[in-house]
């Protein structure tokens, strides 16, 4: 097709589509200014209170003081209180409604911050006090406040809710809570400079909107045109296409890590210029390793417009849009689980029909919307190059259109980051799975027969006498129930208080940990009394014939795994064993509980589910009826002691619970009083004369605070609470450090008259318990392996017979080598 000049027809038709996509540009860019500025310039710093008043009216104000004590922010709620009225036997009764308010203004720079209340002889309830997204305590209020007047101050609970309540005498009371909150304190020169790059900001957030909107119409109309051979010249097109993707593919995956950008009171124990140049160079490594990519990708593929050959343009534009789709398959997956794509775990995409539970969350967030906004401007833009060939096209224009963005690539970084810093964060999927330069170890390389760190061990199991207390079990694996969700064993934020407060009067153990970010490898841990630590997804069955490229580690694992079996040891005693699942099995769990020995296994599909329609993901009944089925079964049971294992689903991302849709925080509130109903529920029937039950996370929370917050711990480490309730109500904290490897190694010698257990193993409940080497790797990062030894950690590159410690300064060689022998032992 040969393209002409524009005539005045045309230019009056693209003016027309610039100021139409103007006006479109400026509604998108309001609601993607919250999402994509804020984080940035770190106005999201903010103290939310959210509040009522118990008695009657009153005024609330919420007021912040920069570094000369001049009042910056001052925002008032004038509180109102609604009545509705009751009639009972013709006995009228008044009932106050229970409201909240909310109080939110941005404290970036606040050196003092004050509530004060206007009102006299009342109470305020306030419940709920978050300061950059973490919340307040009540002991904090307590020991940190201030006042001139005399407050009384005390904790209100009713049901689930719970808060602070304070009174005053005086109309006027004024409370100093900057301890409190302890926030940020930035000069007024520090937030000029973070102003003023959110200036730029802002107006690159204009252009992509601008650019975007304006691209996706006039591409669609240059189609129209070239199904019907009209001629035309884009002048513009090349260089417009090539930014509208650009910036819409690589805003879209910010989206996704503004976590990593935003302020945090760690960042600025030193000083702002440390934390600016901290942010500053993680938006570099974010824009190295996805904008080289996306912008060589999208180079390649306006290079078709200069290609007069048909089947050449067809090979690049279907080459192009099968790497954009790997990209917004791993944009989807960290969007709604946090996980990154690993080609290693292609097995699951059978999976397909939860896919519906997984999409809509994706295409409703920010990130999703840019991302296949510009998938669809990838795909007509491909289209489009189909039919369009710019006039006189030859390889000798091509080059030079693309010398300059090329060279500029180069210089910036086409060779990606050594993924050896462990920033997976920032790495795009290629590079997470090991397609690059500078690529460190081999996740499948298996090890030698004679490998002589594994042989130098003495892996014999040895067997104690247990406390043979012969009770009932019931273990929970409580869904993401991680200690970066609690403050029983981690920082916080409490999305689950109640089973905090079981933790509170029951035996808790506040150092043990979870391997994996998988429930189904988890459960595979805790009944074979082992790490999981994979080498590919072909789990080990134990009929199975021994490999002739792992026979060592298959042969060896078929050992291991049936030494010291749970639900085995357990069946041996006189034990009835059920396993009960709330969801069809997915993610690998039909193949774990192929290696178990379990008396029953009872899914979704169990008649007792039949009649329960509203289901949620993977098909799952809500954890209530989860429950109530096991509390009626219960009851069913005859003398014969049982062990039953379950596990919760509802607050499994793509967090849809009857408490709200795509809602990580209604997710978690619905499981947590769930657990604590279900514990209530086993009190009333005496269930505890004669029976215990385990709560466990199955791994840490990987939804908004996810794996870049994990307490301290190193990144793959998963820490989660473990809690032993026997209905004494008798608190008790236990330090051992341990994992799911030695939990059913606990049980059989709480419950059995001997129990078994190898060198590896940890009893935190003898005398002489030793911490057990805690293990723990993500999924897409499978070649790095994380490892804790008392309070030290380290990372292993895996390698086979080569795998090695990425710093050889933080354990002793015999450490080292006990730790590789370890890993070789435990792969599978």
């Amino acid at each position: 097709m040969k393209l002409s000049s524009p005539n005045i027809k045309e230019i009056i038709y693209f003016i027309l589509l610039l100021f139409l996509s103007l006006l479109l540009s400026h509604s998108v860019f309001e609601p993607l200014k919250k999402s994509i500025l804020l984080p940035i310039d770190g106005a999201n710093n903010s103290i939310l209170i959210n509040l009522t008043y118990l008695l009657k009216d009153g005024d609330i104000t919420l007021k912040s003081y920069d570094q000369n004590n001049i009042l910056q922010h001052n925002t008032s709620k004038k509180i109102t209180l609604k009545k509705h009225t009751i009639t009972d036997n013709n006995q009228k009764e008044e009932f106050i409604d229970f409201e909240s308010y909310e109080i939110d203004i941005p404290i970036l720079n606040s050196h003092k911050i004050e509530i004060e209340l206007n009102t006299d002889n009342n109470l305020a309830y306030i419940d709920q006090i978050i300061i950059n997204n973490r919340s307040i305590s009540f002991n904090d209020f307590i020991t940190h406040a201030k006042s001139t007047s005399k407050l009384h101050i005390g904790k209100f609970k009713d049901g689930a809710s719970s808060g602070i309540v304070i009174g005053s005498e005086d109309k006027n009371t004024v409370i100093d809570i900057t301890n409190v909150l302890n926030p940020v304190k930035l000069t007024t020169e520090e937030l000029k400079q973070i102003n003023d790059e959110q200036l730029f900001y802002n107006f690159l957030l204009r252009a992509f909107c601008f650019i975007t909107i304006f691209l996706i119409c006039y591409i669609i109309s240059i189609s129209l045109k070239a199904f019907n051979r009209e001629s035309y010249r884009p002048r513009f097109i090349i260089i417009l296409i090539f930014f509208a993707l650009v910036f819409s593919i690589t805003n879209s995956y910010y989206l996704l890590f503004e976590n990593s950008f935003q302020n945090s009171n760690a960042f600025f124990e030193d000083e702002t210029n440390a934390f600016l140049s901290v942010t500053q160079s993680n938006i570099l490594k974010f824009l190295q390793n996805f904008a080289t990519l996306i912008c060589l990708l999208c180079l390649v593929l306006t290079s078709i417009f200069f290609i007069k050959n048909r089947i050449i343009k067809s090979i690049i534009a279907v080459s192009s849009l099968m790497i954009l789709t790997v990209l917004l398959v791993d944009n989807c997956l960290l969007n709604v689980l946090s996980v990154r794509l690993n080609f290693n775990m292609a097995g699951h995409a059978g999976e397909t029909k939860y896919f519906d539970d997984f999409i809509y969350s994706y295409l409703i967030s920010d990130s999703g919307l840019l991302m296949c906004t510009g998938f669809i401007t990838f795909v007509i833009t491909s289209f489009s190059g189909m039919f369009i060939t710019i006039e006189k096209a030859s390889l000798r224009k091509l080059a030079s259109y693309l010398s300059i963005p090329v060279a500029s690539l180069t210089l910036w970084g086409v060779y990606p980051t050594d993924p050896e810093e462990f920033k997976f964060t920032y790495l795009n999927p290629f590079q997470v799975n090991g397609f690059c330069f500078q690529k460190m170890g081999n996740f499948y390389n298996t090890y030698s027969d004679n490998y002589s760190k594994r042989n130098n061990l003495t892996f014999d199991y040895k067997t104690e006498q247990g406390l043979n207390q012969k009770k009932n079990i019931i273990l929970v694996l409580v869904e993401s129930l991680g200690c970066n969700f609690t403050y029983i064993c981690g920082t916080g934020p409490a999305k689950m208080p109640y089973i905090e407060s079981l933790a509170k009067n029951n035996a808790f153990f506040d150092n043990y940990y979870s391997i994996m970010p998988s429930t189904s490898l988890s459960l595979l841990s805790i009944i074979k009394s082992a790490p999981v630590i994979h080498i590919a997804w072909d789990l080990p069955v134990e009929t199975e014939t021994s490999s002739s490229i792992s026979s060592f580690n298959k042969s060896y694992s078929r050992m291991l795994h049936s030494q010291n079996d749970l639900i085995r040891s357990f069946k041996s005693n006189n034990y009835k064993t059920s396993f009960i699942s709330s969801t069809d099995h997915v993610f690998a769990m039909n193949e774990i509980i192929k290696q178990t020995n379990f008396d029953e296994v009872i899914d979704t599909s169990d008649p007792g589910f039949a009649n329960i329609k509203e289901r949620f993901s993977f098909n799952s009944v809500s954890d209530q009826e989860l429950f109530k089925f096991i509390v009626t079964k219960i009851k069913s049971e005859n003398d014969k002691p049982f062990f039953y294992v379950t596990k919760t689903a509802t607050n499994h991302a793509p967090f849809n619970s009857p408490l709200g849709f795509n809602n990580l925080d209604k997710a978690f509130e619905y499981t947590d009083q769930e657990v604590y109903r279900f514990v209530k529920q086993l009190e009333a029937i005496d269930y505890f004369k004669n029976g215990i039950v385990i709560l466990v996370g199955d791994h840490h929370a990987w939804g908004a605070d996810g794996a870049k917050r994990n307490n301290s711990e190193p990144t793959f480490i998963n820490k989660v609470p473990l809690i032993i309730i026997d209905g004494k109500n008798q608190g008790s904290v236990n330090h051992t450090q341990f994992s799911h490897a030695s939990l059913g190694v606990l049980l059989q010698y709480l419950e059995l008259p001997t129990y078994k257990f190898n060198q590896f193993n940890t009893n935190p409940l003898v005398d002489n318990a030793k911490p057990e080497i805690i293990f723990g790797y993500d999924f897409g990062a499978m070649t790095y392996l994380e490892v804790k030894k008392d309070d030290r950690s380290n990372t292993i590159i895996l390698d086979g017979d080569d795998s090695y410690f990425k710093d050889d300064n933080i354990f002793t060689p015999e450490e080292m080598d006990e730790i590789l022998g370890y890993v070789a032992y435990f792969r599978m």
